[in-house]
């Protein structure tokens, strides 16, 4: 009887007291500092949301720190392409434009394919034999040429200065075959005047073979040449004005821009041309003034473009005692091996 009499009891109290989900509990806001009022239930729930957010936090910084070190590593990567990595050109050579002298030198006599910076002797010879003005028709053959191009229409005319800017800035084959046919009636003729004119600017292991630097079988040139004719070009006041223009709007609205990005990258740059194939691979000639003194760089069979350009102007600018031979040394002279001949993009 005393068993069943406590458990009755036991029962009473369940159903009479609340039950603990339902026992509020008190505490007080940390802002307004009333009471607020919590069951158990609720703090459970707020509980949950306030694990699942602080989850949520977590999983943010940990996507945050990921995105942060790879981003670091991307740009730290960047900086050591830019400043820190190895000369990768086959050919290169600093040039002193007043006196002649050769802050460095690395096999600048070695015949190589020159790419697009063929098309400073083409830019330059179009300055000088034909006016701003002067109509030059696109013909099939120099609408067929390969990219890089300005896509000029066949049969359409535009003017001399117009396909010259094309050719000098964006580095358009179908505006330099189009001013070669203007010249010389076709690229092969005019290809042997541009022979000509760079041993008469002094580029005597250069031979040229389109008017566009496309690889072709027996075109060839040095860093040493390269340099030598763009210290001359650079004389003519259009064509060192031409080579300053970052984009220029061309017949038609088509807007050409510099290739040259050392223009607004590098100190001291007064203009360059830029070049690419796939047997050349990245070539470049460029001048750059700092201190009252005027240099030339060129290089070619380059890996890395902008990188070799800002290590060849801290060879004629910042070293302190930089390496200077006469120009008029003795060469190395090189076997001309046959030029590959496979076709390829500029």
């Amino acid at each position: 009887m005393r068993c069943r009499a406590i458990l009755i009891f036991i029962l009473a109290l369940i159903l009479i007291l609340p039950s603990t989900s339902s026992i509020a509990e008190t505490k007080k806001c940390q802002n307004t500092k009333k009471k607020i009022c919590y069951t158990a239930s609720e703090k459970v729930q707020t509980h949950k949301k306030k694990a699942k957010q602080t989850a949520s936090v977590k999983k943010y910084h940990k996507k945050a720190k990921k995105y942060n070190k790879k981003r670091a590593h991307r740009a730290s990567r960047k900086y050591r392409r830019q400043y820190c990595s190895a000369f990768t050109a086959r050919s290169a050579i600093v040039l002193d434009a007043d006196t002649n002298y050769i802050y460095f030198a690395q096999n600048s006599c070695l015949p190589l394919q020159p790419a697009s910076t063929i098309k400073i002797v083409t830019g330059f010879l179009a300055l000088k034999n034909l006016e701003e003005s002067d109509p030059v028709t696109v013909s099939r053959y120099a609408a067929k040429a390969p990219c890089q191009k300005a896509y000029l229409r066949c049969g359409k005319t535009y003017p001399a200065i117009d396909l010259i800017y094309a050719t000098l800035l964006h580095s358009a084959n179908d505006a330099s075959r189009a001013l070669a046919e203007k010249m010389a009636g076709s690229e092969e003729e005019f290809a042997q005047i541009m022979t000509r004119t760079a041993r008469e600017l002094g580029a005597k292991n250069t031979s040229c073979r389109t008017a566009s630097g496309l690889t072709a079988p027996g075109q060839h040139t040095t860093a040493y040449d390269l340099a030598v004719i763009f210290k001359k070009a650079m004389r003519n006041e259009k064509f060192s004005n031409i080579l300053k223009t970052r984009k220029f709007e061309i017949h038609g609205g088509k807007l050409v821009r510099n290739h040259n990005k050392a223009l607004w990258q590098i100190e001291g740059a007064e203009g360059g041309k830029t070049g690419f194939t796939r047997a050349a691979k990245k070539t470049y000639v460029g001048m750059f003034k700092r201190n009252n003194r005027t240099v030339v760089i060129a290089f070619l069979g380059s890996e890395n473009l902008w990188s070799d350009v800002r290590y060849l102007v801290r060879k004629a600018f910042t070293d302190v005692q930089p390496t200077i031979q006469a120009a008029k040394g003795r060469r190395t002279t090189y076997h001309l091996s046959s030029v590959v001949s496979n076709t390829s993009l500029q």
